[in-house]
């Protein structure tokens, strides 16, 4: 369900379901993860007697701004790319933001990377290099060659932006348990054993992007388009699924982590990169050099869940 549900994520964000309006349905998405979110809270829903989401304060959205600032970046940055080259180029160019991530948390001294050994950082990035290449390799032998500068550059850019939002992760799950209202009550023993409950980030994210990428729908003409738009059931339908798709992306990943193990997320996560890469190959062309291109793709993949996995 993860996989179908990021690879669906996908597919509306691009505005291949006949609805061009990505900064509107990202819009859609936070409210509704706003809405859950409140639910939460409301209904005091707590998971293996954790509550799902802190109580709220105003300290801790203010610290929570940049990481949703850059979330909208991003996912503008990811979109402009993907609409100036092929999907499958952009796959395999955008899976290099691994290398990306893995680098900027060495080089900063954040977790995990740092307190992995030598030889699982060197694995890692020999295992992103595969999964690159294998799916340049398919890419290539599907007829796509020709590079637009302009679509590399920003996909390189959000790649680098990718990797810096997993640092601003980091320090913002700190930030906001100190931030927390019952942190001042709780003394330092306490502080150190406590987590951010896992809807917390997901909230306060959701109450920067919401405004944002609304105001950025506006300024770019997509409440015009939309009103343009020849409506019928099944764009509605497009809609809503659209909508709940982004909390459904959250509960999966937060019941593969918590109800399985991070393994099992890293597994779902690799495997759904592969039919998010070949999926708008419907004419997939049995090739030596594409079969070749797609087993380095899952061979890398591979090789990451188990070097990440220790």
């Amino acid at each position: 369900f993860a996989i179908a549900a990021v690879a669906g994520n996908k597919v509306f964000l691009s505005g291949s379901s006949g609805i061009n309006a990505p900064f509107f349905l990202m819009t859609c998405q936070a409210v509704v993860a706003l809405a859950c979110s409140a639910a939460f809270f409301a209904t005091g829903a707590t998971w293996s007697g954790r509550p799902l989401i802190d109580p709220p304060s105003w300290q801790a959205l203010r610290r929570a701004l940049p990481l949703g600032a850059s979330a909208v970046l991003n996912t503008g940055l990811g979109l402009t790319a993907l609409r100036s080259m092929p999907v499958p180029l952009y796959g395999a160019v955008r899976r290099s933001g691994v290398v990306v991530t893995l680098a900027m948390e060495t080089l900063t001294g954040q977790a995990p990377a740092a307190a992995l050994s030598t030889r699982t950082r060197v694995a890692t990035a020999v295992a992103s290099v595969l999964v690159v290449v294998g799916a340049a390799a398919a890419a290539v032998a599907q007829g796509v060659r020709d590079v637009p500068l302009l679509g590399l550059a920003l996909t390189l850019t959000s790649n680098v932006v990718t990797a810096v939002n997993g640092s601003l992760v980091s320090a913002l799950s700190v930030g906001l348990l100190d931030a927390s209202p019952t942190a001042s009550r709780a003394g330092p023993d306490l502080k150190q054993k406590r987590r951010l409950a896992p809807f917390t980030l997901m909230f306060y994210n959701a109450a920067v992007m919401a405004p944002l990428s609304l105001l950025i729908a506006l300024a770019t003409g997509e409440l015009a388009v939309l009103r343009t738009m020849q409506w019928s059931g099944a764009t509605v339908a497009y809609l809503l699924l659209s909508s709940v798709l982004g909390i459904c992306v959250t509960v999966c990943a937060f019941w593969t982590t918590e109800a399985f193990s991070p393994l099992a997320s890293a597994i779902a996560g690799n495997i759904k990169d592969v039919p998010l890469l070949f999926m708008p190959w419907s004419d997939f062309t049995p090739t030596l050099l594409g079969y070749a291109g797609v087993a380095l793709n899952l061979g890398g993949s591979s090789l990451f869940v188990l070097a990440r996995s220790g």
